[in-house]
């Protein structure tokens, strides 16, 4: 049990939300499946639907690739040894189980426009899009139920949120190894003196990431307010679904 601890701890550390315990075990490549989908060819929406998973729920690591793809957008997923950056696929929707082992639940409880399938994503996850850059226009984004239910609640190493608290997603939109422009969204805001407006992000939210257009990349930091000798302590996570582009 103190091993498993050590692991648990190792998620809020620095750059990466990390994460290896012997209850969660990496899958193959051919764990989750491609679907064949007719789509508007000026039009494409990356909701993660053309692609199923296993009978565990999530695909958290796709074998040598370290990479899947959707609508031509290929999504980093790495998972070795002790470290777990980029995103998984899932299709967990407990919102009520507390901690690491419920990782990979959205807390909304369902995919984004009620769908099935969504992604959990990490601090450092990336996202290339394709050769022929899109006009991005919009992106669904809510809490994972771990990140979550630590805000509300507190745990062993998070803190409960409280007035002055945020916990914050910052999308940078890379072109040549260079950012471009960023968008932020707080997945938790407890800033202001009126109790009344703090929140934890729920429901999802569509954010406007036009001014990302033509990126070839996009990266996916998180900050909070609750940070210790190693790091930020709030778990590192938060889920994504249906990335909008036009061509």
């Amino acid at each position: 049990m103190k091993k498993k601890s050590m692991f648990v701890k190792n998620i809020r550390l620095v750059l990466a939300a990390s994460l290896f315990t012997t209850a969660i075990v990496s899958c193959k490549k051919e764990d989750i499946t491609k679907v064949t989908e007719s789509l508007d060819n000026s039009i494409s929406v990356v909701d993660f639907e053309d692609l199923t998973v296993g009978p565990k729920g999530y695909v958290d690591s796709m074998g040598i690739t370290n990479q899947f793809d959707s609508k031509n957008f290929l999504f980093q997923s790495v998972f070795k040894g002790y470290f777990y950056r980029g995103f998984a696929i899932s299709t967990k929707t407990d919102t009520i189980t507390e901690g690491y082992l419920n990782m990979y639940s959205v807390f909304a409880g369902i995919g984004g426009a009620n769908s099935k399938t969504f992604a959990i994503g990490t601090h450092g996850a990336k996202i290339t899009c394709p050769t022929k850059k899109p006009a991005l226009t919009s992106i669904d984004i809510t809490n994972t139920t771990y990140s979550a239910l630590s805000m509300r609640n507190g745990d062993k190493y998070a803190k409960k949120f409280t007035k002055g608290d945020y916990f914050k997603l910052i999308i940078n939109g890379y072109s040549l190894g260079k950012v471009k422009d960023s968008v932020e969204f707080y997945l938790a805001d407890f800033r202001t003196d009126n109790v009344s407006t703090h929140y934890i992000q729920k429901a999802w939210k569509t954010i406007d990431i036009s001014k990302l257009s033509n990126s070839d990349s996009l990266i996916f930091k998180l900050s909070s307010s609750d940070n210790g000798q190693y790091g930020m302590n709030t778990p590192a996570f938060f889920a994504l679904d249906n990335l909008k582009a036009k061509y």
